[in-house]
């Protein structure tokens, strides 16, 4: 799996993927952040966890030339998430974005349109619908 935008938000799914990788089978290989500090303190993470360090790449372009990825998990800024998501699905790569998935309706289409005509598998975070305590609570 690659890694898109490890700031604050991201950091915490990175924590959370870190703590499920080993019993699940999957492996961070890169980290990706136009931003070197976010993208070494993401990448640290993955060190520190695996004793592995992760690829590290300033943009998409970078990430998606990879030809061992199955999977990114996209935890950019919102305005970013539709268009990410639509960019890694064209490239054969199954997503998990953060939520919302856009807050532009032509974005969104656009990755509606991208992952239909992909068949990638994509999922959208929605964490407190899907976690046990709220479903409980209902």
């Amino acid at each position: 799996m690659g890694f898109v935008g490890p700031g604050g938000r991201g950091r915490g799914l990175l924590r959370e993927f870190l703590g499920e990788a080993k019993s699940l089978n999957m492996e961070m290989v890169a980290i990706c952040d136009l931003w070197h500090r976010v993208r070494e303190q993401g990448a640290a993470m993955v060190e520190k966890a695996t004793q592995k360090r992760p690829k590290l790449c300033r943009n998409t372009d970078e990430l998606y030339a990879m030809k061992d990825l199955d999977a990114v998990i996209i935890a950019t800024p919102d305005f970013a998430h539709a268009l990410h998501c639509a960019e890694a699905v064209s490239h054969g790569l199954d997503v998990y974005v953060e939520k919302p998935l856009s807050d532009v309706i032509e974005d969104a289409k656009i990755c509606r349109d991208a992952v239909k005509k992909s068949g990638a598998v994509v999922q959208v975070g929605t964490q407190r619908r899907s976690d046990g305590k709220y479903a409980g609570a209902a």
